[in-house]
């Protein structure tokens, strides 16, 4: 399975990052939206965002349905979020705090393309404040938090396997649950959705500000 390059020589961030997206429902503090996999998905398919907001979180659910039949069979499917946060708020600089379950083989490690390649590796010295990294890591031991000292607290629970860490914009940090690594159907690491059935994720941001 190949998807058209969107950053040369690349295909990121999946299908539905950057198409158009149908709000199914909206209420004061909830919203639902879908989005079909698109023309260069093999098979078909949509997902939905499901979005619960409350003064002091927010709970979010990424599904994505193959929407084939038993002729189309079985898609492979892996999805995640990819929100950004600012790296200075209230003047003070964003702190990372990503538990891991082995710090010693939590890396994705990237061969010279920039693929992960299966290999694991430790996390860099210093990562992922002192030293800015762009990693794929495995076994994230939720919830990660990012802490701006003295102003806000965000603490970021999921039920996916795999984190993206993303630290090397001076204006954004980047905290992301997945539930693959990058090239996961090459990797053996998809999850397999059957025809009529759903691959989901879910996620939940709470904050506080009384620190």
């Amino acid at each position: 399975m190949e998807l058209p390059p969107n950053k040369a020589p690349h295909a990121i961030h999946g299908t539905v990052a950057r198409g158009p997206w149908q709000v199914v429902e909206a209420e004061a503090h909830r919203a639902v939206l879908r989005c079909d996999l698109g023309e260069h998905w093999p098979w078909p398919g949509h997902a939905e965002i499901h979005y619960d907001l409350t003064p002091t979180s927010l709970d979010v659910r990424l599904e994505c349905w193959n929407d084939g039949t038993a002729a189309d069979g079985s898609m492979p499917a892996w999805i995640g979020m990819h929100p950004w946060h600012p790296r200075f708020l209230g003047g003070a600089e964003a702190e990372l705090d990503v538990p891991l379950e082995d710090p010693a083989t939590a890396v994705m490690i990237r061969d010279d393309d920039g693929i992960t390649d299966g290999r694991r590796g430790p996390l860099p010295l210093g990562a992922p404040n002192r030293h800015r990294i762009d990693e794929a890591l495995v076994g994230v031991a939720w919830p990660a938090t990012i802490t701006w000292p003295g102003v806000a607290r965000l603490e970021i629970s999921s039920d996916a396997e795999y984190g993206v860490i993303f630290t090397e914009r001076d204006e954004a940090v980047c905290v992301e649950p997945q539930t693959g690594p990058p090239d996961a159907t090459a990797l053996g690491l998809a999850h397999t959705v059957q025809p009529g059935e759903a691959h989901v994720m879910t996620m939940t941001w709470r904050w506080s500000t009384a620190l």
